[in-house]
């Protein structure tokens, strides 16, 4: 009998014999979209809430580059918001949101105590979005559905959200979103794939349990791209998305 097996039969988890990594070495290897310098693709959503139905497409783009994190979302439908588009910049010390309104021709900055209002439809504030590191802590190794998951805490401005990573392979498998210890949204991934060398989340959806509405994400495999301008990360851009 080889040890791993002696360790099993007697009841002890070879893991348990060894530290577990830090909460931020788990976070930066958890495979996620937003986890690749560079990316662009198109997602499809659905938003549902009771006998409402609402469908959404638009594009996501990503760079990081010299410490510096941009993220692009531009809205091709549904007519209310097509051509809006919503630029996340933050490097170490600050964060910066800007939103492009068609209809007003004019770029708005996101006031920071605004930050936590849910941007436009995607279940997710915009604090939420800029995916911060800060404040992570390492809760727990726990085990669901017959496999060992790390769990780790990020606790930012008064939300705690706890991200479900496997343990073997480093994939995120769910978020739970709470504020002032209330459950506001659960976060599942429904599929991982390898695509251009690189393991994508490519359907998600969320259980917003307070708008008591589900939002499910598909994302077009055919757009998705490794390579990225740089120049779509300016404010001048963002009228580009109306086109």
């Amino acid at each position: 009998m080889d040890t791993g097996r002696l360790l099993i039969a007697l009841g002890i988890s070879v893991a348990s014999l060894y530290a577990a990594p830090s909460a931020s070495e788990i976070y930066q290897k958890t495979v996620k979209v937003l986890s690749i310098p560079e990316i662009k693709f198109q997602v499809s959503s659905t938003i549902t809430s009771g006998k409402y139905l609402e469908k959404q497409i638009f594009s996501l783009s990503r760079m990081e580059k010299d410490g510096e994190s941009s993220l692009l979302i531009c809205f091709a439908s549904p007519s209310k918001v097509k051509g809006t588009a919503m630029l996340l910049k933050k490097n170490k010390n600050d964060s910066q949101t800007l939103v492009y309104f068609p209809a007003l021709d004019r770029v708005r900055l996101v006031p920071k105590q605004n930050e936590k209002e849910e941007a436009f439809g995607l279940g997710l504030s915009y604090s939420e979005i800029q995916n911060n590191k800060e404040d992570l802590s390492f809760l727990k190794t726990v085990t669901q559905h017959g496999e060992a998951c790390y769990q780790i805490l990020k606790n930012k401005d008064g939300v705690k959200t706890i991200y479900t990573i496997t343990v073997n392979d480093l994939v995120l498998k769910k978020m739970d979103i709470f504020e002032n210890e209330l459950l506001q949204k659960e976060v599942f991934i429904d599929e991982v794939k390898e695509l251009h060398g690189k393991t994508i989340i490519t359907k998600w959806h969320i259980n917003d349990h307070i708008k008591n509405q589900t939002l499910v994400y598909d994302i077009n495999e055919d757009s998705i791209q490794t390579v990225v301008d740089s120049k779509l990360f300016t404010q001048t851009a963002l009228t580009h998305c109306k086109s």
